[in-house]
């Protein structure tokens, strides 16, 4: 959902919100695809990507740690669901407790191997609390 974050959608705007809030933060790496890779890439070096970063709201992670860590869970779970498995790893190297996405497919991995919450759209607000991505 980085396109819909990224244009403002009006199911955005409560992570905005939290965002630029006390306790908002995201997990980052320049991961993925080549598509995924270039819109992180166009993300990170954007004014608000930028902003977020210098304002220690986005853990942005090493990418070879990330590719580690898929690598891990694709030894512990031989079958997912979504080909979205960066973005699984990102979310356990981050400890998020919260996935902001539309895809079904990623959800069920989400849960399966996070546990944590899925944001779908602005009547999820009640899910952004203070230090998702800082669990011990």
């Amino acid at each position: 959902m980085l396109g819909e974050f990224v244009n403002h959608n009006d199911d955005m705007k409560p992570i905005y919100t939290w965002l630029d809030g006390d306790g908002g933060k995201m997990v980052f790496a320049i991961v993925g695809g080549d598509q995924e890779r270039k819109s992180y890439k166009i993300f990170v070096e954007s004014d608000l990507g930028r902003a977020y970063y210098e304002a220690g709201k986005i853990n942005l992670l090493d990418p070879r740690e990330v590719e580690v860590e898929i690598a891990r869970i694709r030894q512990e779970h031989a079958t997912l669901k979504s080909n979205d498995i960066h973005i699984i790893a990102l979310a356990r190297l981050g400890k998020a407790e919260v996935l902001v996405s539309a895809d079904r497919a990623l959800h069920a991995d989400f849960k399966t191997i996070i546990g944590g919450s899925i944001y779908k759209d602005r009547t999820h607000r009640h899910l952004l609390t203070s230090n998702l991505c800082s669990k011990k």
